[in-house]
């Protein structure tokens, strides 16, 4: 199989996504090392593990990554198709119960911070459309 450039991955069909929503999960840099929580976006539908706000993600949700920094940071899943053939890639490793419980209100905060902007550019992006 042939690897591509990370531009390249950005730019690929995002049917690749294999909808699995492990990217919409609270990441924790610890001791350099990535690592998955449970908690998730706000905008994770759990049922469908689709993104509510797909078509605006980046602008309501700031802390939403791309593609190209998904894999400069490490935070996809081993399985993700725009990371699986990239040799040197590490994926993030799941939290530990004693993490999670150490972390929970740094990621409960994490969430809230994405709530309010979230809040912050539908507030500017409805003023924008009333002429406000």
């Amino acid at each position: 199989m042939q690897s591509c450039s990370i531009a390249d991955r950005q730019t690929r069909d995002p049917a690749l996504c294999l909808k699995c929503g492990a990217c919409c999960h609270v990441k924790l840099l610890l001791d350099g090392e990535v690592v998955t929580t449970p908690f998730v976006c706000p905008f994770l539908d759990e049922a469908t593990l689709l993104c509510t706000v797909y078509e605006r993600r980046h602008e309501i949700n700031p802390f939403c990554t791309s593609v190209e920094d998904g894999i400069e940071l490490g935070i996809w899943p081993g399985t993700c198709p725009y990371v699986s053939d990239l040799p040197h890639y590490k994926a993030p490793r799941a939290a530990t119960p004693e993490e999670i419980e150490t972390y929970t209100d740094e990621c409960l905060a994490a969430l809230d911070e994405i709530r309010l902007a979230a809040q912050a550019a539908l507030a500017a992006a409805s003023d924008e459309a009333n002429g406000s």
